[in-house]
């Protein structure tokens, strides 16, 4: 599977339960399109997101 943030539209509709398991608990977000994630290699620009709230890089 590709980055969640290369997911086109039609295969989010597709494979929707399985799109659901990989951010049902994000701890990254991609810095670029702000989608989140579980895990880091999902998101193509990962920060975790309690360094984002503290306003790290």
């Amino acid at each position: 599977m590709k980055t969640l943030c290369d997911l086109k539209k039609d295969y989010i509709e597709e494979h929707i339960s399985e799109v659901i398991k990989l951010v049902d608990k994000p701890k990254y977000v991609c810095r670029k399109c702000l989608r989140s994630a579980n895990e880091k290699d999902k998101v193509c620009k990962p920060i975790l997101i309690s360094d984002a709230l503290m306003g790290k890089k």
